[in-house]
């Protein structure tokens, strides 16, 4: 190896005796050379061990929070009936609505968006007593399924089929305005097959019923 060449010189040179320039008992020791130290081992450094390909899954320090409950279904209306009204093709899909407490000692039916609503307290079409079924005339810039009530005069016959299959005919007997707080004519007092229908008024001032009496089916 180059780089010990030169200390070996070195060495040797040292090691040669001395002339005495006196008396001398012992001849010098000559110099033991080191060998020199091997040089270090480079030690190969560890291949890294591969990465898992999958997905790894990180244990969280904190517990899980609970998965949140499903919400229960929602039950949609129960569709009881099909109206045709008079200069109308399209038959309007009737469903249950009931009340909602507004006030004390006042309550509000609620409106279907899209279909026309019988109260569930009242008898379906053909049994005795008071039908009552609600509508939207108008829906924000649209027109609701009710708004072909408004042009109903009484002589004119509306149908009413319930999802039985069975279908009665009414005749309209009265049509009149009366404000929001008048439901004198939800009476059920009566006897008669009646059809009572009812709506607001385009300026959503008062309300608009047409009611009807049964003489067929």
């Amino acid at each position: 190896m180059i780089w010990l060449l030169p200390a070996l010189a070195l060495a040797v040179t040292a090691a040669r005796p001395v002339a005495a320039t006196g008396p001398q008992t012992t001849p010098p020791t000559p110099a033991v050379l080191a060998t020199p130290a091997a040089p270090a081992t480079l030690t190969t450094p560890a291949a890294p061990t591969p990465a898992r390909s999958g997905p790894i899954i990180l244990v969280a320090a904190t517990p899980t929070p609970p998965a949140r409950p499903s919400p229960a279904p929602r039950r949609l209306p129960l569709r009881v009936a099909a109206l045709n009204l008079p200069g109308v093709s399209e038959p309007v899909v009737v469903t249950q609505t009931q009340a909602e407490p507004v006030g004390e000692g006042v309550v509000q039916w609620a409106v279907p968006r899209y279909d026309a609503g019988q109260h569930n307290t009242t008898p379906a079409c053909g049994q005795p007593g008071n039908t009552i079924i609600v509508g939207h005339s108008v829906w924000y810039d649209e027109s609701g399924v009710f708004a072909p009530l408004l042009a109903v005069e009484p002589g004119q016959a509306i149908r009413c089929k319930n999802d039985d299959g069975r279908e009665y005919v009414y005749q309209v007997q009265r049509k009149w305005e009366a404000p929001y707080e008048d439901g004198s004519w939800l009476s059920q007092a009566q006897t008669d097959d009646l059809l009572t229908l009812y709506t607001c008024r385009l300026d959503l001032t008062g309300l608009v019923i047409v009611q009807a009496q049964r003489i067929d089916g």
